[in-house]
């Protein structure tokens, strides 16, 4: 045997081996890991001035981002025109009380109490909770919010001990299920893959 090959195998065996050691990632850190997609949404919302991790996104935010994923990522699930129905307009009562003056911090921490940006939501339908609503943002009373939101529930099943889950909804309020419904195809395909 001559020289050559039996480097060339030494070489192929070497650099084999230093992958195998730890050049690589296992697949658990690379499940754990955000893709290039994921903070690419993530990077976006936070340039938006005076973002906040669970503040409410809006149409023209989603639109934004989507004219620069179709530029970069053709076919990703964010870019899909469908999802614009989900997310709340920018002329919506939420989303214009939400980006008032005194808005974003007071109702993002009653969200945050409640679960979710849709029981909000449900106040802005009616004129009355509406201008209830409007006054306790303006007065900043998350917990006001919080209770008129509340009233807007059935009453807890006390008899079981169960409390009553917040409202669930169509729509994507944070960047946090806007990622969700995003990826929500692309791990369902993943999963099903491994199943096989």
């Amino acid at each position: 045997m001559s020289r050559a090959p039996l480097m060339l195998l030494v070489l192929m065996l070497f650099v084999f081996n230093t992958r195998q050691s730890g050049g690589e990632e296992t697949t658990a850190e690379a499940t754990n890991r955000p893709s290039a997609l994921e903070m690419t949404i993530r990077r976006h919302f936070s340039a938006i001035s005076g973002y906040q991790k669970g503040d409410l996104i809006t149409k023209s935010q989603v639109e934004e981002l989507q004219t620069y994923l179709r530029k970069t990522n053709r076919h990703c699930r964010a870019a899909h025109p469908m999802l614009l129905n989900w997310i709340l307009p920018d002329d919506c009562r939420l989303s214009r009380l939400f980006y008032s003056q005194s808005g974003a911090e007071v109702l993002r921490t009653a969200a945050g109490e409640l679960g979710s940006y849709a029981e909000l939501e449900a106040l802005t339908r009616s004129a009355d909770s509406y201008a209830a609503l409007v006054e306790a943002v303006e007065s900043e009373d998350a917990d006001t919010i919080v209770e008129l939101a509340l009233q807007g529930r059935e009453p807890n099943d006390e008899s079981q001990g169960k409390e009553r889950p917040s409202r669930r909804s169509s729509r994507l309020y944070t960047v946090e299920e806007f990622l969700v419904e995003t990826f929500k195809s692309t791990t369902n395909e993943s999963q099903a893959h491994e199943a096989r």
